[in-house]
């Protein structure tokens, strides 16, 4: 099954490089051929089709080395099949490879990003137990998948040896084969230190146990720092590359962080969800809490904004941020980032409330395609951010100078007004919900 995935992926990429679509839409293509063949092959291999898993999970103790090498070796046949077989399939003109262009660190950046995010979003959705017999988990890796291949990213070193060995060539190989292993050391550490049923783990594997009281205390912290982080730079690289539309690449990455890391902090990745949660349970949330969730997210979405200027330069990230359009006044604007984040915080309370986080199998995506599609609704007018965290930190590293900085405040405070819409929505439509969870 490892090979016949494998196989299958990798034909999917070859042939899309040659079928004159965009980079954007090969990898939404590449993500809706991986869904069904994630959840044909879960009960049969795993389905993990990519060594970085394999390798992940060695590191945690779950697979023993021996065991990792059959897969791979499984993983890289299939991938030598499938990129002869379309190279068979195409000729004379060829096979269609990854870039072999690709350098660090412009275009290793999305290969490092969702590396790790695919790496992290895999033993989420389908190695932790606190997520276990869920349904979501191959909606949240092909969502992976999907924004990091529009992006620039490979995440696949099996599928990158098949595709470079049939096309005839080897520059740019090594990083496709390094970059995303070096990428899967940091996201197995992470889950280690977030998850906290891998702390009662009696496998450690290679990776250092870490503390109950460091995964409780410490771990919903870093997940919205990381997962701010990623929104963030997801956003910032759709707005610098225009590969893919910023609404849709926004939904996509909050697709597998609301999947992935809900049961760890519950995705907020936003000031004005944070707030809005507050306003709805003060006494689970907590002002330390509020607080501390909000400065992980400024940080993690300034720190977003720094790493893309770095790797892609000024010239490409200068006034790639959200702005008031031509011909609309700030109440406009200030109206419909308002209305908008309010509707991302009514879903979010909405669907939580009900039943829990985990009692709904859909939750994650009813949030993404809400913040997708508030994003594409209020793109027109005001620029399309709904986060104040994101709109710093793309702002402050993007070049916003003079009247842009002086417009920040509307990107800061609207959303948070939004927030408090949002949750009056949900007290006067679902009050009985209000405060039990």
């Amino acid at each position: 099954m490892e090979a016949l995935g494998t196989g299958m992926l990798t034909m999917t990429v070859g042939l899309l490089g040659k079928s004159g679509l965009s980079v954007g839409a090969r990898g939404l293509a590449v993500a809706a051929v991986l869904l069904p063949l994630i959840y044909a092959g879960a009960r049969v291999s795993g389905a993990s089709y990519n060594p970085l898993v394999s390798f992940a999970l060695v590191l945690l103790g779950k697979m023993t080395p021996s065991q990792a090498m059959v897969y791979t070796g499984a993983q890289l046949l299939g991938a030598m099949g499938g990129g002869f077989l379309t190279k068979a399939l195409v000729s004379p003109a060829g096979v269609m490879d990854y870039d072999p262009s690709m350098t660090l660190p412009a275009s290793g950046l999305p290969e490092v990003l969702y590396s790790f995010a695919l790496v992290l979003t895999v033993l989420q959705t389908a190695v932790s137990k606190a997520q276990s017999r869920n349904s979501f988990f191959g909606l949240a890796i092909s969502s992976v998948v999907g924004v990091g291949a529009a992006l620039g990213a490979g995440m696949n070193p099996a599928v990158a040896g098949g595709l470079f060995a049939a096309a005839g060539h080897s520059k740019g190989l090594l990083a496709r084969l390094g970059v995303p292993l070096m990428a899967t050391v940091p996201a197995a550490l992470f889950f280690r230190c977030t998850d906290i049923d891998e702390t009662y783990t009696m496998k450690r594997g290679m990776m250092p146990k870490i503390p109950a009281d460091f995964v409780r205390n410490r771990g919903p912290y870093l997940t919205e720092l990381a997962g701010t982080f990623l929104l963030t730079s997801t956003v910032g690289l759709a707005l610098a590359t225009k590969a893919l539309p910023v609404p849709v690449a926004a939904g996509l990455c909050m697709t597998f962080l609301a999947f992935g890391s809900g049961y760890v902090s519950g995705a907020h990745v936003n000031p004005a969800v944070t707030l809005g949660m507050y306003l709805r349970n003060a006494k689970k949330i907590g002002s330390k809490k509020l607080g501390g969730y909000v400065v992980m997210q400024i940080v993690g979405a300034v720190g977003a904004g720094a790493v893309v200027k770095a790797a892609l330069g000024p010239g490409m990230v200068a006034g790639k941020f959200p702005v008031p359009q031509a011909g609309f006044s700030s109440a406009q604007v200030f109206g419909t980032e308002a209305l908008f984040t309010g509707l991302v915080v009514s879903t979010v309370l909405h669907v939580g409330a009900a039943t829990g986080y985990q009692g709904t199998q859909l939750n994650g995506l009813a949030v993404s395609m809400s913040l997708g599609a508030g994003m594409m609704v209020s793109e027109m007018i005001s620029g399309g951010s709904l986060n104040p965290a994101a709109a710093m930190g793309l702002a402050l590293s993007n070049g916003a100078t003079g009247k842009q900085l002086r417009q920040l405040w509307m990107y800061v405070i609207a959303p948070l007004v939004g927030a408090v819409f949002g949750h009056a929505s949900m007290k006067i439509t679902s009050p009985i919900d209000m405060g039990k969870e």
